[in-house]
């Protein structure tokens, strides 16, 4: 049991950096510049006409070099950092608060069919507490942000 959980914090921990890296417009329809993110532009030569990357000078150029660094979805402000750490600790909220409930149920199930025998109580009572535990990392989690932005903005 403890192995299926460490696998899923791994899988949920890996899909949160994944789901949070890439905020581009790139391939969304567009009628100006201004429907795109910044260093996109909208290509009126396509049909439909959707926001596109300039890439070394060359306007629709989405290949980029192996060697250079993306330029979207980086945090390029402050506001975007805390958005982002917002959008990872919701992430890693859910994920802790669903686990926890699957173990305050798999608590309860031993708890009722354990017949008083001691070593199932005390493995259910051991699973309340890992809940309880991750149901405080969940909570910690989804004030993350509120905690960075009081610190770096101070009020």
């Amino acid at each position: 049991m403890k192995k299926l959980l460490g696998v899923l914090l791994v899988a949920g921990l890996f899909s949160v950096m994944g789901f949070s890296s890439v905020s581009a417009t790139i391939g969304v329809e567009c009628s100006s510049d201004a429907g795109c993110n910044n260093g996109e532009f909208c290509d009126t030569g396509s049909t439909p006409n959707v926001c596109a990357a300039e890439v070394s000078g060359t306007p629709g150029n989405l290949n980029q070099p192996a060697d250079s660094l993306p330029t979207t979805g980086i945090p390029t402000s402050g506001t975007d950092l805390i958005d982002r750490i917002a959008l990872i600790g919701n992430w890693i909220f859910a994920i802790f608060l669903a686990i926890s409930v699957i173990y305050i149920v798999l608590a309860a199930f031993e708890f009722v069919t354990g017949a008083g025998d001691p070593a199932k109580v005390s493995g259910a009572r051991q699973k309340l507490i890992y809940a309880a535990v991750g149901i405080g990392v969940a909570l910690l989690a989804a004030g993350i942000d509120d905690i960075v932005r009081s610190i770096v903005v101070g009020s």
